[in-house]
Order: structure tokens, then C-alpha cells, then sequence
């Protein structure tokens, strides 16, 4: 955990008392580069549809930089406009005929789809998404 967004408690907490953190907002995505370790961080638009949306909050894991195995990563894909989208995306690594392919879930498709090898270096993968919360003005109450 960053030991910069940790807060210290006043008094000591029962042992079951989770530590207090401090919720960042990144408003330039630019910087996401240079962060490491662990992070919570309020989100403040869609990065995958009905799943993580503005106000939520993500902790992320900003030390895994490759997808090491199946899960859910931070990552922003570079177009050949030149232009940059940020979101969000589960990947899943699958034995194919040449080894270990790359797949991730298509999401308006809703359906899983190889990563084209071309797109391998368009992808930088910014870190794992461990946990995903919801504000509780977000919580459908059951009736």
C-alpha cells in the first residue's frame, strides 16, 4: 500500500477496524504513469459500461503493468488517429496455437474475442482493478 495515502488512525481501532484511506481523484489521466502501489481512486466517468461509472470507486493496483493473469485492468488504448481512450477491461489469457493469447471481453458484443496482434502495442495496461464500490445513493433498494 502507498504509505503517501494512508491515514494514520487517532486512537487504536479494534483488531477487526479496516485502516482508513484516502480517496484520490485523477482529473489528468496523463499521470497515471508515474503511480505505483496500491490506490483508491473515485472514478469520474464510465470506464466500463453498468459495471464502473463516475462516483464509484476503484482500487487499483498500480503495480501490475502487464496482464499476468484473468482480471480486471485499468488501460488506455492508443488510436491510430492518434487519439486515447481510458477504460476499463477484463482480459483473459487463453493457450492458442502460437502460445498464450491475449482476449478480452468485447463489451458491446458481450462476448469474448482474441486481441488482434496489432493492437498488442496500442494497449498500455495502467493496473489491476481489485475492488470495485458503489456510493450507497447508487443501491437499488429492493422492494
Amino acid at each position: 500500500m502507498h504509505e503517501a495515502i494512508e491515514l494514520v488512525p487517532a486512537r487504536t481501532a479494534p483488531h477487526r477496524a479496516l485502516p482508513a484511506r484516502a480517496v484520490e481523484k485523477v482529473v489528468d489521466v496523463g499521470k497515471l504513469g508515474p503511480i505505483f502501489g496500491l490506490h483508491l481512486i473515485q472514478v469520474q466517468a464510465t470506464l466500463l459500461a453498468s459495471e464502473i461509472e463516475a462516483g464509484d470507486c476503484i482500487e487499483v493496483d498500480f503495480d501490475r503493468r502487464a496482464v499476468a493473469y484473468d482480471g480486471l485492468y485499468l488501460v488506455e488504448i492508443d488510436h491510430a488517429d492518434g487519439s486515447r481512450w481510458h477504460c476499463a477491461r477484463r482480459f483473459q489469457r487463453i493457450p492458442g496455437e502460437n502460445g498464450i493469447e491475449l482476449w478480452g471481453c468485447n463489451v458491446s458484443a458481450e462476448r469474448w474475442a482474441r486481441v488482434p496482434p496489432e493492437m498488442l502495442p496500442r494497449i498500455t495496461i495502467h493496473g489491476e482493478i481489485r475492488e470495485v464500490f458503489k456510493p450507497m445513493s447508487k443501491q437499488r433498494s429492493i422492494v
